[in-house]
Formats: C-alpha cells, structure tokens, sequence
C-alpha cells in the first residue's frame, strides 16, 4: 500500500507507460487496464475517479494498492492473476515512480525500531490533531575527503490542516494564513510532541538511509503521505518517501470530519 499524490495525467502517464512495456503481448484490453488502474487507486470505477479529479487544482491524495489492480483486472478478464502476471511485464511500483517522480524507498531501508515507533507515534499525533506538515531545510552531500556535509534545520514552512485552523483573534490581525497555521503548528508541538521530538535530527537520521553517493536536500514530515526526502535526480524520481504509518490516511479524515462538525457547533 503507498500513500502519493498524484494527477489524472499522471494515471494516465502510469496507463501509457504499461502498454508501453507489453507493446506486442496484449495481455489484457486497454478498457480492463484504466478500470484496474482507478479501482488500483482507491476508487470504484474509472468513471468514479474522472468524477472526483474534475476541477482539482492540486494533485489528490490516493492510496494506491497492488493486490486491487491485479483483483480487478483478473476479474475483467476472466483470467487467473498468476497467468496475468506470467503474460505481463508489469512494474506497478516503477510505473507510479515514473508518473510521480517519487520513489517509494520503504523496502529498501530498515529504520531502527526505537526511531521507527516515535515516528509512528509524531504521524498518529499530526493525524488525529491536525498538523499537517513540517519542513526541515538542508542537505547532505555524497562524502568527501573531510566526510560527508550535512545539515538540517527546522523552518517555518509548516502548516495545520484547514479545519483545524482556528478563527484568527483579532490581536493577530497582521499575520497572514501562512503565518497563523505556521504559529498553530508551533503550538502543536509544543502541546502533544514535547521537548523530545527534534524533527532537524530525525530529518538528518532519515536521510542517511538513502544512497550514500546520492544528494539530498529537504526533508517533509507529511501527515499524509509520510516523510519524504527531497534528492538528485535517479531513475526520473527528484524525491523519495522513506516512511508512511499504516492507516494515517483513514485516521485524518475521521479527524478532519469530527473537527468539521465540532466547527459547525455554535460558540
């Protein structure tokens, strides 16, 4: 299961280049293909998703799960996956990584369990109280004669999610959107994190996971799709997602929904 946001076009992009690579073999129908692919990224129907991306400006959160895409283009037609899978050369993962331009570097990386669970319990915080990202700024360049160069620090990019995103008192009447969520994520912080939680740190520990010839850059600790590093080019992906929470997704949009109602209720 991977957590990205992507465009229409990038579905698209994704669909292209499976046909593409199985130019010739014609394993399955073009139409079962933009079925499995929508049903693949968490909707029921192709006609589903064209529905949900019309009008978006921004690329949509999706969760994107293998196992449907071979579900549902076995079930269309009418053939048992590992034969599908025998007559196919198909790379879901690559495809997607192509589309994006993100990797999904989790498999390749093992994170040390201590570190792993206090990641685990930063996201289920943001989840469940509404941050909705922070962004370390720095790199870390391949070693040299001295070592490696590397340095991360916390900026002020960071945000809440919209509805968690109180009314601005009036004392505050100069700070901008930007400036008021980046303040209510301080808070956040400092409220349900603690002292303990130095996200520069994490930021520079998570990095060293990736190649070690390969240069970083920014690091984002993002409620929804997890902590993603920012790096050179490799294999068409300029960033890479080194850790998601199993079932973040679903615990912000019940976090989302209850703060939207809690909002509806008059002062």
């Amino acid at each position: 299961m991977l957590v990205t946001y992507i465009t229409e076009l990038q579905i698209e992009s994704v669909k292209s280049d499976l046909l593409y690579h199985n130019k010739g073999l014609k394993p399955f129908k073009s139409s079962h293909l933009t079925e499995a692919l929508a049903f693949a990224f968490g909707f029921k129907t192709n006609a589903a998703m064209r529905k949900d991306f019309e009008g978006a400006s921004r690329p949509q959160c999706v969760e994107f799960c293998k196992e449907r895409f071979w579900h549902r283009i076995s079930e269309l037609s009418d053939a048992h996956i590992p034969s599908l899978q025998d007559a196919a050369i198909i790379d879901l993962s690559k495809s997607v990584s192509r589309a994006t331009g993100i990797r999904d570097f989790r498999e390749q990386i093992t994170l040390p369990s201590a570190f792993e669970t206090r990641l685990e319990n930063f996201f289920k915080q943001m989840a469940v109280h509404g941050a909705a990202y922070f962004t370390i700024d720095g790199c870390r360049l391949p070693p040299n004669d001295i070592g490696f160069s590397r340095m991360y620090r916390q900026s002020n990019r960071q945000a809440m999610r919209p509805s968690f995103t109180a009314v601005k008192p009036s004392m505050y009447w100069q700070w901008d959107y930007a400036g008021w969520s980046a303040l209510l994520a301080d808070d956040f912080l400092e409220d349900h994190i603690g002292s303990d939680c130095d996200l520069s740190e994490w930021a520079l520990k998570i990095s060293d996971h990736l190649e070690p010839n390969l240069s970083s850059g920014n690091v984002e600790f993002n409620a929804e799709i997890g902590v993603i590093v920012q790096h050179e080019e490799i294999a068409g992906c300029t960033a890479s997602i080194l850790y998601q929470r199993p079932g973040q997704l679903e615990e912000i949009r019940a976090a989302d929904a209850n703060q939207q109602q809690m909002n509806r209720i008059p002062a």
